[in-house]
């Protein structure tokens, strides 16, 4: 089983500790596991666990309520971190560490043919953006509750 760890955080909180974890079990049954997190303490914990732990851009972002420039912020970086996740290769299932990653793992899965060129395919990007946002985002944002993972079964 390949699996791939995606974390909207660099630094440690409640849910990496539980991301960790998880990363050593899927290691203990001999699973193959990737990570992709922002830079940060992250990065060198999960590393004893995985074949590979790369970067992704991911804020930073205001604590509590999202600004207006945060909103902006994630739109800008969606591009960069759909192509991370397209890039980091095939796997069997994705575990999404948080909802700000989601929007990204969705167009990076569920929608490969999106182009992320910026005028060429605008359009179809826009519009599978505004669907996949609708879908995932928008609940996401709605429950406001402790919900902090989310796994993708590929196969």
């Amino acid at each position: 089983m390949r699996i791939l760890l995606l974390d909207q955080f660099g630094s440690m909180g409640g849910a990496q500790h539980g991301l960790i974890e998880a990363a050593e079990g899927f290691a203990q049954r001999g699973w193959s596991v990737h990570a992709l997190t922002p830079p940060g303490v992250v990065h060198d914990r999960l590393a004893p666990y995985c074949e590979s732990v790369d970067s992704i851009a991911c804020g930073p972002f205001e604590a509590g309520s999202k600004s207006w420039n945060d909103a902006a912020r994630m739109l800008a970086q969606l591009p960069q971190q759909v192509s991370a996740i397209r890039n980091a290769g095939r796997f069997d299932a994705v575990y999404v560490n948080g909802p700000r990653l989601m929007p990204a793992a969705a167009l990076a899965i569920l929608a490969p043919a999106v182009s992320l060129s910026p005028v060429k395919d605008a359009l179809h990007f826009a519009c599978c953006f505004g669907i996949l946002y609708l879908l995932f985002a928008c609940p996401l944002v709605l429950l406001k509750g402790p919900l902090t993972l989310y796994i993708l079964r590929l196969t």
